[in-house]
């Protein structure tokens, strides 16, 4: 994908929580931000399919200009996300608790 298009995709609203980051909540409240690596394989559907498909809701899509998908979860479904992108093959570049 070409730095032109990627910057076109990305939504600037995100920025301020890609550069402050956020609060971190022990008790699994809040919100976590998944980067994950965009690729032909690695498509938001794909991504929002499987994650639907178990019960994880997803929102705050985006695209980085280090050709990463940016998403957030629900704390409590945190380490489940992790877990299942992680078992069908994707590959996590980041994950930032808010």
């Amino acid at each position: 994908m070409k730095l032109g298009m990627l910057l076109r995709q990305f939504d600037p609203t995100l920025l301020p929580k890609l550069i402050l980051g956020g609060i971190r909540h022990s008790d699994g409240s809040g919100t976590w931000d998944f980067f994950v690596e965009n690729d032909d394989r690695r498509t938001k559907p794909s991504i929002e399919r499987l994650l639907s498909q178990h019960g994880i809701d997803s929102w705050a899509w985006g695209a980085t200009v280090a050709n990463n998908w940016m998403f957030s979860v629900r704390g409590s479904q945190a380490e489940d996300a992790e877990v299942l992108m992680k078992q069908n093959g994707f590959q996590i570049n980041h994950v930032n608790l808010t």
